[in-house]
């Protein structure tokens, strides 16, 4: 069984860059594999999230960051970054671009791995002190992106 951990910063977690030993960085999928490891020794875990992708991004690198491991269970944890990159620098991914997107991302991964299960994580947004006039922006955009992931599991 191998489990990938696709998505931003979030997954990223300062994971290593070494190809030889993709190692699990300091978040959330190094806690999953711990604990799932500790289980199940034989399972086997990736870690290829990067900071600041956005849905586009992702989607450009899945061959190589995702199908090239044959993984049987994908998380995704994507999105945070298309609201950021709107609000900061106005070159966001919009929602309908961001569902296409997704949904073909989802779409070409089951083609390839028909028995592929998914774990889809909804972005979040915590309120930071020095950030308060984005607030708002940023917590309305996580709420739009978590609604559609939301979707895309009740489909996938």
């Amino acid at each position: 069984m191998k489990i990938l951990f696709l998505g931003d910063s979030i997954t990223d977690a300062g994971r290593s860059r070494d190809t030889a030993r993709l190692l699990m960085g300091q978040g959330y999928p190094v806690m999953c594999a711990g604990k799932l490891g500790a289980e199940h020794p034989e399972y086997e875990f990736v870690n290829t999230g990067v900071s600041g992708n956005r849905i586009t991004d992702v989607y450009a690198r899945i061959k190589a960051d995702c199908w090239n491991h044959n993984p049987d269970i994908i998380s995704l944890l994507v999105g945070i970054n298309d609201v950021g990159h709107e609000v900061n620098r106005g070159d966001g991914v919009e929602n309908d671009r961001f569902e296409r997107v997704y949904r073909m991302l989802l779409e070409d991964t089951v083609a390839r791995f028909p028995d592929v299960k998914f774990i889809l994580m909804e972005p979040f947004c915590l309120a930071v002190p020095h950030r308060p006039d984005d607030w708002v922006a940023f917590r309305k955009g996580a709420e739009a992106k978590s609604k559609i992931v939301e979707k895309l599991a009740r489909e996938f």
